[in-house]
């Protein structure tokens, strides 16, 4: 009920309003992107990216926080290296990022 739709390429800058172009985002979202907290743009394959103000993928900083809460709740077997995040930081697990 309360999504706004958001030109990746600004209209005011001459961004068409096109599928292609548009993102769906509840207003909170859009909200933080207009004032710099949230940052939406495309990859080189065309894919869409959320980053934060520091430029971190947010779909990375999901997996982090996943991966650090499966070793402190689930624990693991193993040596240091064998945590659910040593595994995210290595690029051997995600959930988020393909």
């Amino acid at each position: 009920v309360w999504l706004q739709l958001h030109h990746l390429h600004e209209y005011a800058h001459g961004g068409e309003t096109e599928p292609g172009n548009l993102v769906c985002l509840c207003s909170s979202c859009h909200r933080n992107v207009h004032q710099g907290s949230l940052k939406i743009s495309e990859d080189k394959n065309g894919a869409v990216v959320y980053t934060n103000s520091d430029g971190l993928r947010l779909d990375c900083q999901a997996d982090l926080e996943l991966a650090e809460w499966l070793d402190c709740h689930l624990g693991w077997n193993g040596e240091e290296l064998d945590s659910h995040q040593a595994k995210q930081w290595q690029g051997e697990w995600a959930v988020f990022v393909s």
